[in-house]
């Protein structure tokens, strides 16, 4: 995970740190590590270099996060399209619980 990063009980922030792909992997290995059982997540990952690879990644993870009321993602400014976005949401999709949703993804 980049260096510039910051894990907490309820949140990841990332938000430029020249994050990648393989970067993108390892923290969707992360989140499925600390958050899985997590109601709250909140992720701030914009300003990077992620693609549509790193996005499909981390909707994969969040996915399996059964458990999620809350999600907060911030994925703005990033090198992914908006086909990345649609199979992300795709993965979103499985998320039952979820009440609350906040999404920015700027272009």
């Amino acid at each position: 995970m980049g260096n510039q990063c910051t894990a907490k009980k309820k949140y990841i922030y990332c938000s430029f740190s020249d994050l990648n792909d393989e970067d993108m992997h390892q923290i969707s290995q992360q989140v499925l590590k600390q958050y899985l059982n997590s109601q709250e997540l909140q992720l701030k990952l914009s300003i990077n270099k992620f693609g549509n690879p790193g996005l499909i990644s981390l909707g994969e993870a969040v996915s399996q996060c059964v458990n999620l009321k809350e999600l907060n993602l911030d994925l703005g400014a990033n090198k992914y399209d908006q086909n990345g976005v649609k199979l992300f949401c795709e993965y979103l999709i499985k998320c039952k619980n979820l009440t609350s949703l906040t999404l920015s993804f700027r272009f």
